[in-house]
């Protein structure tokens, strides 16, 4: 046969697959000339037919049926459960068989003229990227205790003073409170009312302090509360500690450990900067939220050990950020 009758062979056979894919009940009449099988055999690799003759399980024929023949009943496949040899794509008649091997020698190729292209993170626009990165991540924020100026580097959010609940008075809260200079309210009453929670300015109760801070006593202690640097995420205080862990840790600020007295209702330990910077205009005995130094009790034998700790020392802190 020569090359442009085979060409019109194969041209006809598409056809008639064409009309198969859209009637199957026609399978039964095709009719397939030999020559289709001598041309595809011939074209068909060496390697390529024994690796399709290996891989299969089927029993079925693996070539073109010779002219005259009786051929298949629906649903067969005279050419085996590769594929039909003149179908480019799956085979749409074979009986599902058991998953095979990778391909290989580009058999499994994309069949596109336009190669495909990796897809990159920066191409893929709906990607989920992380909200920070390790240069703009937000500093931790804290409070600064005795000191309305943030520590070098820090960002200050507001300033003002100590407040808290009444010494005296078992209701209210037992935290310390950093209350702004400018307060903002809202529905207000003129009168009081004594069915309420009360809040107090505090007070450094210090007269027995060391020399160098006694002149803090009665005054009104100032704070602020302060954003670390960038990548600064966690905070630590240290009691009686006036340095931080490592020098990986950033230290922004040491001083004494204070709460109130231990005859007086409960509080917070805090960490107020050894320097009690007091807000100006407010020394006077009014009392209500006291501050007092801390100092270790222990016992030696028969309870618990002091060990390093000494009895009567004011106690340390420090707030350390990483």
């Amino acid at each position: 046969m020569s090359t442009s009758e085979s060409v019109a062979e194969i041209t006809r056979s598409f056809l008639t697959l064409e009309l198969v894919a859209k009637n199957p009940s026609m399978m039964a009449k095709i009719h397939i000339p030999a020559s289709i099988e001598t041309e595809f055999e011939l074209g068909e690799p060496d390697k390529t037919r024994r690796r399709r003759e290996l891989d299969s399980s089927s029993t079925l024929p693996t070539s073109f049926p010779p002219s005259g023949a009786e051929q298949p009943s629906m649903g067969q496949n005279p050419f085996g459960p590769y594929s039909w040899p003149m179908y480019s794509g799956q085979c749409f008649l074979c009986p599902a068989g058991v998953p095979g091997r990778d391909g290989r020698d580009g058999r499994d190729a994309p069949t596109s003229l336009q190669a495909e292209k990796p897809i990159s993170p920066s191409d893929d626009e709906d990607q989920v990227r992380p909200v920070g990165t390790p240069t703009s991540l937000p500093g931790v924020i804290y409070t600064r205790w005795g000191n309305d100026v943030c520590p070098e580097d820090a960002e200050l959010i507001y300033s003002g003073s100590i407040g808290g609940a009444h010494y005296i008075q078992t209701g209210s809260g037992s935290n310390y409170l950093c209350m702004p200079d400018e307060p903002i309210y809202d529905e207000v009453t003129a009168s009081k009312d004594e069915h309420r929670a009360k809040l107090y300015t505090s007070e450094y109760e210090v007269h027995t302090a060391p020399s160098r801070i006694q002149p803090m006593h009665d005054h009104t202690p100032t704070c602020a509360v302060c954003r670390a640097p960038s990548n600064r995420t966690r905070k630590l205080m240290i009691p009686a500690r006036n340095v931080c862990p490592s020098q990986e840790w950033r230290l922004e600020y040491a001083g004494y450990l204070m709460a109130e007295k231990y005859e007086h209702n409960r509080s917070e330990f805090v960490c107020v900067d050894r320097e009690m910077v007091p807000k100006a205009g407010t020394m006077g005995n009014e009392n209500g939220a006291l501050l007092y130094m801390t100092e270790v009790r222990c016992l030696v034998g028969g309870g618990l050990d002091c060990g390093s700790y000494i009895d009567g020392y004011e106690i340390t802190c420090a707030v350390c950020t990483i």
